[in-house]
C-alpha cells in the first residue's frame, strides 16, 4: 500500500559528519558546542524533502506507527570510482544501494 508517493530532483545529499566550530553560550548560561554540516547542500535538501513530503501527505491523518518502509531510486553514476574494478564496482554498487534502502539501512 502506498501512503504517499513524491519525486525530488537532483543528488541527494549525504548527512555526512559535523565540524566542530568551537562554543557559544546557550540560553541558561552554558557552554554548548557549535557544529555546523559538512555538506553544505544538506539544509537544502532537507528543506526540499520536507516540502516534497508534506505537499504529498497534504489532508491525510498523522501516522499512528512508525514509517517501516521507503523506497529510493537514485541514479548510478555514469563512471564509478577508478580505484576499483568498473564492472565489479558498478553492480555491487547497485546491489548495495537497493539492499541498503530496501532494508532501511
Amino acid at each position: 500500500m502506498t501512503l504517499a508517493s513524491f519525486r525530488i530532483l537532483g543528488l541527494p545529499a549525504p548527512q555526512g559528519s559535523k565540524s566542530f566550530k568551537g562554543m557559544v553560550e546557550g540560553k541558561r548560561g552554558q557552554q554548548i558546542p557549535r557544529l555546523v554540516e559538512s555538506w553544505k547542500q544538506l539544509p537544502k535538501w532537507r528543506k526540499e524533502v520536507t516540502k516534497q513530503a508534506a505537499l504529498a501527505w497534504r489532508g491525510k491523518p498523522p501516522l499512528d506507527q512508525p514509517l517501516r518502509s521507503a523506497t529510493f531510486r537514485i541514479v548510478m553514476p555514469a563512471r564509478p570510482c577508478s580505484t576499483i574494478n568498473c564492472q565489479t564496482a558498478s553492480i555491487n554498487s547497485s546491489r548495495r544501494c537497493r539492499w541498503s534502502t530496501t532494508l532501511g539501512m
